[in-house]
Parts: C-alpha cells; sequence; structure tokens
C-alpha cells in the first residue's frame, strides 16, 4: 500500500498547489509561515515515525490519536484563526 498511499497524497498535494496559484493567495509572512507549519507537521510526522518510532499526535483515548495530516489540518485552521485575526 505504500506506492499507492504515495501517489494519493501526491495528488492530492499537487492539487492543493494547484488551488493556492489559481485563486491568488497574498504571500505575505503571516499565510506561509501558515503553509510551511502545516506541510511541516504532515510530513514530518510520518518521518519521525518511520525513523525513530516516536508518534506526535494529540490523544483522543487509549488507543485512537490524532496525528499526520489531521494534525496538520488542525494546526493551520488553528493558526490561520490567530494570525489572520482582525
Amino acid at each position: 500500500m505504500g506506492g499507492i498511499s504515495l501517489m494519493l497524497f501526491s495528488m492530492i498535494s499537487l492539487i492543493g498547489v494547484k488551488t493556492i496559484k489559481t485563486s491568488k493567495v497574498k504571500y505575505n509572512w503571516k499565510n506561509i509561515i501558515i503553509m510551511g507549519s502545516i506541510l511541516l507537521i504532515g510530513l514530518g510526522t510520518g518521518i519521525i515515525e518511520s525513523k525513530y518510532g516516536i508518534t506526535i499526535g494529540i490523544p483522543v483515548n487509549e488507543t485512537v490519536k490524532i496525528s499526520g495530516l489531521s494534525l496538520a489540518a488542525i494546526v493551520g485552521i488553528a493558526l490561520n484563526g490567530i494570525l489572520n485575526r482582525e
């Protein structure tokens, strides 16, 4: 399942980049921090888990933990709300 997962998330990433490009997002420091954080958390947690065996996430109960793409989405929404407040 590794190859199909890589293909799926690559396609999702490309659609996200295309959306950012066509919707004329302002590239100010706030939006760059948000985009970088989402990418770093979304990709970095998987790398850290595979290399070091450390799972980064928000525990929901003993068996369920919000990590990876879900954690990146939550952090992105929170950062967007905090940094782009008017």
